[in-house]
């Protein structure tokens, strides 16, 4: 009860402060906006709402009334995860992306870069420049990778040890791969790019209980806030890696 005075305080006081200064429409709007930060009930969805917030904040500092809450809003955060989302693909697609793959030497190389990905989690240029030290098999597959900023390890199913058999290393280049990638994918009407299998690399793991901190070391993110778009993980293979193939 005490909490609830305190809270009712706060926004009365706003109300009696700006009695005189300020329309009654806005002082209406602000004190609301304060009564329903103190019972923890605002909601941000637009830019005006967010800005109406900052605003409110402000004339309660002034009036000398301390609101301890910083207003956020994430339209560019969402956009970005429904672009991520957009490009995910199944297993089911990635197996029809395969079938129309070109059976040339480069289609070869571009099936065994597009599966790289899908269930490693790298960058189109952290495999073009895997070579055969790279990969270590033994009780798991490891790949050492020479990603952005420092290196780290990402693993592959072991399932992928015949195809790892006298890798050499790639001569396919970053604008084939885009572009055959692009092709194929146009002509199956599927919505994504070589980059979405790195999004369904991460977001796959996710679903299957692998930890978000574990996820951002696979994929190599400096900030996790990065992988709270999808994930988490670490450079071991945990039981969790091990029930899925790794």
């Amino acid at each position: 009860m005490e909490n609830e005075k305190i809270e009712i305080k706060k926004w009365q006081r706003f109300q009696d402060y700006y009695r005189l200064s300020m329309s009654q429409k806005t002082l209406k709007e602000y004190s609301s906006i304060i009564k329903l930060i103190e019972e923890g009930k605002l909601e941000i969805k637009s830019k005006s709402r967010y800005l109406q917030t900052l605003a409110a904040i402000k004339k309660a500092g002034r009036a000398g009334i301390e609101i301890d809450y910083k207003p956020e809003w994430h339209k560019r955060e969402k956009r970005r995860v429904k672009t991520v989302q957009d490009k995910i693909i199944t297993r089911e697609q990635l197996k029809q992306i395969l079938q129309n793959v070109p059976r040339t030497d480069k289609g070869k190389e571009l099936k065994f870069a597009i599966e790289l990905s899908f269930y490693s989690g790298l960058r189109l240029s952290e495999i073009l420049n895997l070579n055969q030290s790279d990969i270590k098999c033994n009780d798991s597959i490891k790949l050492s990778v020479k990603g952005k900023g420092t290196g780290r390890i990402a693993f592959l199913p072991l399932n992928f040890k015949d195809k790892i058999a006298g890798f050499k290393g790639f001569t396919i280049t970053m604008p084939y791969v885009e572009q055959a990638f692009t092709r194929i994918v146009k002509k199956l009407k599927i919505k994504t790019t070589f980059h979405g299998l790195r999004h369904s690399f991460a977001t796959h793991m996710l679903e299957r209980g692998v930890s978000i901190t574990k996820v951002q070391k696979l994929l190599g993110h400096a900030d996790i806030t990065t992988t709270a778009i999808y994930l988490h993980c670490t450079e071991e293979v945990d039981e969790n890696m091990r029930a899925l193939g790794y």
